[in-house]
Order: structure tokens, then C-alpha cells, then sequence
């Protein structure tokens, strides 16, 4: 083996390495947004049922 082509397998592998970090990130990423999108729904439909308890009974 050359030391070019070592160089050039080397290069190709912090390329696939980047990538894989690249994806990992964009993964992670849509994870806590999907998660946030969730916890937001939970919430709007836990204050949407006090609010009717509130309505059907002022004094709770």
C-alpha cells in the first residue's frame, strides 16, 4: 500500500464517520421534536379537561 492510498482511505473514512455523526445528529433532533410535539398535545388536552371540571363545577 502507498501512503496516498492510505491517505485517501483515511479521508474516506472521516467522510463516512462525519456522515454517520451528521445522521446521528438530525436523528436526535427530530426525537426532541417529536417529543416536545407530544408533551405540547398532553398538555393542551390535561388543562382542556380542567377547564371543563372548572366549567361543570366553579367552586373545585
Amino acid at each position: 500500500m502507498t501512503l496516498a492510498y492510505c491517505s485517501a482511505t483515511l479521508d474516506k473514512l472521516r467522510g463516512r464517520e462525519r456522515e454517520l455523526w451528521k445522521r446521528k445528529e438530525r436523528e436526535e433532533h427530530e426525537m426532541e421534536r417529536v417529543w416536545v410535539k407530544i408533551q405540547r398535545k398532553e398538555a393542551i388536552t390535561s388543562f382542556q379537561a380542567l377547564l371543563v371540571e372548572t366549567t361543570k363545577n366553579p367552586y373545585l
